[in-house]
């Protein structure tokens, strides 16, 4: 398994560490475990180590992501810090993906820190409601 989960329950984050080579299909496993066990606890915030990733994702599957996790649990206004080394080889996908995923309503934002990440999250207005009358997942595709 390419992943690994930790709830860091005082903190209010669920974590997730990407290892190797990642597809579409790990994504979509990873993400329905990761919002499952975050569930389980109450957390909505995410935290995602991508540090160690090497995705093998095409950019318009890259672009569907933001509305796959919608459809697996993440919640417009839930923060997902996505922690990636700026000199990885496909960090200009990241941004494409941070890009999105802001333009469909979600709370995602690109870290190349782990401790930045991390105060990020920890910021007590960070949680954002959706505005009224907005779903609060993505109709499905």
């Amino acid at each position: 398994m390419p992943w690994s989960v930790e709830c860091l329950r005082e903190r209010g984050v669920a974590v997730v560490k990407l290892e190797g080579v990642m597809t579409e299909e790990d994504l979509r496993r990873m993400a329905g475990e990761l919002f499952e066990e975050a569930g389980e606890f109450g957390l909505q915030k995410f935290l995602v180590d991508d540090r160690h990733n090497k995705p093998v994702l095409p950019t318009a599957t890259i672009f569907k992501l933001p509305a796959l996790f919608g459809s697996l649990g993440l919640r417009r206004g839930e923060p997902v810090a996505l922690v990636h080394l700026k000199e990885a080889e496909r960090h200009e996908d990241w941004r494409f993906f941070e890009t999105v995923a802001y333009n469909e309503g979600f709370n995602v934002k690109l870290f190349s820190d782990m401790d930045q990440a991390l105060q990020w999250l920890a910021h007590p207005g960070l949680l954002r409601t959706p505005a009224p009358g907005a779903p609060s997942k993505p109709e499905p595709s």
